[in-house]
């Protein structure tokens, strides 16, 4: 993380997309957004879905349509928004919006 954040606990319990802790702010007042905020974004521009029928257990293939080089997409907007980075093997196992949202989260739980 960067050190003009701070630093929020985070939800262990990933049954679903959570809220952003208020109060969060960056140094100069912006909002900083949730992990789960990071990857909904990354999903919404690789997709059609309507937010408001986000499920965790929605599969990537399957109920969004999204390929090989969309999840790559995906990967690679959430490693950046986060400054982390996801092994490769972990990035070709996701196949729902949960295992992008349960590693984003614990990649911010570092």
């Amino acid at each position: 993380c960067s050190s003009d954040l701070l630093e929020e606990p985070h939800d262990p319990d990933t049954s679903g997309i959570t809220a952003p802790p208020v109060g969060q702010t960056r140094t100069d007042g912006s909002p900083v957004p949730t992990s789960d905020e990071v990857v909904m974004s990354a999903v919404l521009e690789e997709t059609d879905l309507d937010p408001a029928d986000a499920r965790g257990d929605l599969t990537l293939a399957g109920d969004l349509d999204i390929d090989e080089l969309g999840r790559w997409a995906i990967a690679a907007d959430v490693e950046h928004a986060l400054r982390t980075t996801f092994p490769d093997a972990q990035v070709e196992s996701w196949s729902t919006l949960d295992d992008i949202l349960t590693a984003a989260r614990m990649a911010t739980a570092r």
